[in-house]
């Protein structure tokens, strides 16, 4: 009754979402030492498998710090311990008291708690079942997904949290119905709502999810259709708020403890009901946005995040939204099944000039499944960003003692614009056979006609160097400058095979655009490059 009590008053008083910065973690009981308290042992694993070490992000916020928010008066909503941080529903008043407290950094304001009607854009289309089964056979040739499939690799044992706006009437379809079967539906959580129930809200996160999972027949097939899920709602599809972004945050963090391999995300943030809030594209840096940091905190801790790109390709912001402009997030573009860009699809690049989208898929035309049990087609980046990370589980499957740097660098090597990325098609079209093998030390049936650094982006790992036949045994001069000419690494090259493993110290290459090149036997090789 208190509680019911204490929701009046709030309603009346305007309340407003806050986020709540702590000065530290001191005193806490939890400790590094002893992870069990707050990872599951999937999460342990991964990060063990990976040689990924714990770190003071973590630990969960004090729990003291919380009782002190709510001794003021505070109502909690969540914590978010990578941010030490927590969202909280607060009056004026109640905040103006919490900034005084001693263990408060600082707090910002993330919306006012109403709310109005608003629906995704995205188009269905209703057509003959055939075409439709044509189509769905045409979005998983398109990125090797049959051979994939024909090898035995659709994601088995590997868990995918998929975030969204609701997951209406999964529970109940017939193209989804394996999935409960086999009891592959590992966790499913409302932020929004603060239930389990992900069930009874919106479609596109059904529909989504029909492009990953779905399967039964012939006309439906998720490119990860054996892996298991993890089902968040973060989105509320009747308004557009910054605690949307604060909600994806914490559900990284739970889909992190329960040992999520894979995030798919179909959401993106850019204008918002409140003006004053909207992103710039000065945001799009990789490091602004609340939702794009921790779309890269999950990177460090082992996972990969997959996110679309955006459909704004068409209007007059027309460049990708948070948080596909993440250093490590893959955000995944749309084109049609002509393997032309799709209009809608979003372009990069980000505002520090990284290349952006990563990588394309079906995304016009795309075949799904409705919250109602029908098979129709669709547009968006919403569509292609899951068949990307479906074959993402299908290739960690199929090597599952690999690193997702290995997986990210894998994937985009396999795409169809490696060696001429854009910011329409980012590396392009990503190829199952093609990342198998070189995740499989094959990388001989790759056409190699001129030098090049690969993968690019770069990032700590090992570079190679790929180089024609009729210069092998060859010795060159590798440099690498700035952007104002200085020259920041140099070495010399002997090409024993036509793909070299480079020993170069990138640790000491801050992030940043460079110029890479390659001369010797009157060759003369340059390539742009970026260190993420």
């Amino acid at each position: 009754m208190l509680m019911f009590y204490f929701s009046v008053y709030y309603s009346e008083a305007q309340t407003n979402y806050y986020i709540v910065y702590f000065k530290d973690k001191n005193n806490s009981p939890y400790s590094l030492a002893d992870p069990s308290q707050y990872l599951s042992n999937k999460a342990i694993e991964r990060r063990e498998k990976q040689n990924i070490s714990l770190h003071e992000t973590d630990l969960p916020v004090n729990p003291q710090y919380l009782s002190q928010l709510a001794n003021e008066g505070a109502h909690l909503l969540y914590p978010l311990k990578w941010l030490n941080a927590a969202v909280i529903e607060a009056t004026p008043s109640v905040i103006s008291a919490i900034n005084n407290l001693p263990i408060v950094k600082s707090n910002k304001k993330l919306n006012r708690n109403v709310s109005h009607t608003e629906d995704f854009n995205v188009n269905l289309c209703n057509t003959h079942w055939f075409y439709l089964q044509n189509i769905n056979l045409t979005q998983l040739r398109m990125i090797g997904a049959d051979y994939m499939h024909q090898e035995g690799y659709n994601g088995k044992d590997i868990s995918i949290a998929v975030f969204d706006a609701g997951f209406k009437n999964a529970d109940t379809l017939h193209f989804f119905k394996h999935l409960f079967n086999e009891n592959r539906i590992l966790l499913t959580y409302d932020l929004v709502t603060f239930e389990n129930n992900t069930y009874n809200d919106h479609q596109h996160g059904t529909h989504v999810l029909s492009v990953l999972a779905a399967f039964g027949n012939s006309q439906l097939i998720g490119t990860a259709y054996k892996a298991n899920y993890l089902l968040f709602r973060t989105e509320d599809a009747a308004s557009e708020y910054e605690i949307e972004e604060a909600n994806w945050a914490r559900a990284v963090e739970m889909a992190d403890s329960a040992g999520a391999y894979i995030i798919s995300s179909s959401l993106g943030y850019s204008t918002f009901d409140n003006p004053d809030s909207d992103h710039s594209y000065a945001d799009m840096n990789g490091n602004s946005t609340i939702i794009t940091r921790y779309a890269d905190i999950a990177y460090s801790k082992g996972m990969l995040v997959f996110n679309s790109a955006g459909n704004e390709g068409a209007s007059s912001w027309k460049y990708l939204t948070a948080p596909a402009d993440g250093h490590k997030v893959i955000a995944v573009g749309a084109v049609k099944a002509d393997s032309n860009i799709a209009a809608f699809s979003s372009y990069g690049p980000s505002y520090d000039g990284r290349i952006k989208p990563d990588l394309v898929a079906m995304g016009e035309g795309t075949i799904i499944g409705t919250h109602t049990g029908g098979i129709l087609s669709g547009n968006g980046t919403s569509f292609s960003c899951p068949l990307v990370s479906g074959m993402a589980a299908a290739l960690w499957q199929a090597f599952p003692d690999k690193t997702h740097n290995h997986i990210r660098s894998a994937l985009l090597y396999s795409g169809s614009h490696f060696y001429t990325p854009d910011n329409r098609y980012g590396y392009g079209i990503p190829n199952f056979k093609k990342a198998y093998d070189y995740l499989n030390g094959d990388t001989t049936h790759v056409s190699v006609s001129e030098i090049q650094l690969f993968p690019n982006p770069l990032s700590d790992e090992t570079p190679k160097i790929a180089v024609p036949h009729h210069l092998l045994n060859k010795k060159f001069n590798l440099r690498i400058h700035d952007v104002y000419g200085h020259k920041v690494m140099e070495t010399s090259v002997k090409t024993t095979s036509q793909n070299i493993s480079l020993n170069l110290p990138l640790q000491a290459l801050k992030k940043g655009l460079y110029i890479f090149t390659f001369e010797g036997n009157n060759t003369t090789y340059i390539q742009k490059i970026i260190k993420y």
